[in-house]
């Protein structure tokens, strides 16, 4: 299953987009074959030693229509309890029944969790605990740390879940601003938010251009890569931001990009204190972007939005005023979204 990029894609443009639309990813072969065993109707072999030739009947003798209650009774009588044995059926659906439990034990726990407090938690043997996230892992709908041995929601999870869309009033709030960006700039805007420990592509707007940059809708896998994801990071709290950065792979960051969770952690600390985000060419990949943070009314951080270029097309004097208007637009937005929710003047 393809993860997006970790930064921004530069490269020849499609038609631009109207609208954003929400992938929704299949089960992969592999956890359906685990979960949905094909079934195979069985019949039980006939003895070898039954005669095909029907006895002659004597005078007298019982016949076999009347031996068929007793015999009906005896094979009941030596069959085992219901109880003891379940159907195939009845196996199967316990199986996925177990595996939407452990999902939603992830879910409810929104952190790492190991075998024996999911085992604790499903009241399941831990093997057999073992064995679905193993499964689980494979499909990528979740993830493992090697180091501490844990489990948490993948990001296929996270792509599936969103088929459901509980972005859409962000979409719809945002959507005009971004709108308003691209137009203004010339260039691709973005918007990303911080869901279940993952960074996702709520909604974006293509610049039109025969060269531009693009996003896909859905969880990103290095969000340190882009201005965006930095500014989203940089605003969670701190037991987040350490988890993201022992976590991070950063040997598949390429150039221009922090090399340990230290540095990872001071360019955060950055970002937090200039209250914004400029990248230029990460990962060696020809682009210039910056990214601002929009608070709640609560002054909680609700997404990050971001518009980036082709490092061919904006220099330094281009990327100070692409950062302004941006930082405009972002105070706009927490405005808006205060005074929405203080309600009509009185």
């Amino acid at each position: 299953m393809a993860r997006v990029a970790a930064t921004e894609s530069l490269r020849p443009a499609p038609a631009r987009p109207n609208s954003a639309n929400v992938n929704v990813v299949p089960i992969s072969r592999t956890l359906r074959a685990c979960l949905f065993p094909p079934f195979r109707a069985t019949t039980p072999p006939v003895p070898r030693s039954a005669s095909p030739s029907r006895p002659r009947r004597a005078a007298g003798s019982t016949t076999a229509k009347s031996l068929a209650p007793a015999a009906a009774a005896a094979a009941t009588a030596s069959r085992p309890a219901a109880s003891s044995r379940l159907p195939a059926s009845r196996s199967t659906v316990q199986s996925v029944d177990k595996a939407l439990r452990l999902l939603q034990a992830l879910d409810r726990h929104g952190d790492w969790l190991g075998v024996r407090d999911l085992s604790r938690l499903l009241g399941v043997s831990p093997p057999a605990v073992h064995s679905l996230l193993k499964t689980l892992q494979a499909a990528q709908f979740v993830e493992a740390n090697a180091i501490t041995r844990q489990y948490r929601l993948g990001l296929a999870a996270v792509r599936l879940g969103s088929g459901a869309d509980p972005l859409a009033p962000m979409r719809r709030f945002a959507r005009p601003f971004i709108e308003t960006l691209a137009a203004n700039s010339d260039e691709t805007a973005v918007v990303l938010s911080w869901q279940h420990d993952h960074a996702v592509v709520v909604d974006w707007i293509q610049a039109d251009h025969a060269l531009a940059v693009t996003h896909r809708i859905g969880a990103i896998e290095h969000p340190i890569g882009l201005a965006s994801g930095r500014v989203l990071l940089a605003f969670q709290e701190p037991a987040v931001q350490e988890r993201y950065a022992r976590a991070e792979t950063y040997a598949r960051l390429g150039p221009n990009s922090p090399r340990t969770p230290a540095e990872a952690l001071t360019i955060l600390a950055r970002v937090a204190r200039d209250g914004f985000a400029v990248t230029e060419n990460v990962g060696a990949s020809g682009v210039a972007a910056v990214g601002a943070p929009v608070f709640d009314a609560n002054d909680r951080l609700l997404f990050a939005v971001g518009c980036s270029a082709p490092i061919s097309r904006i220099g330094p004097a281009h990327l100070v005023q692409l950062r302004n208007r941006l930082l405009d637009l972002t105070s706009e937005m927490t405005a808006r979204l205060r005074r929405d929710s203080a309600g009509p003047a009185r």
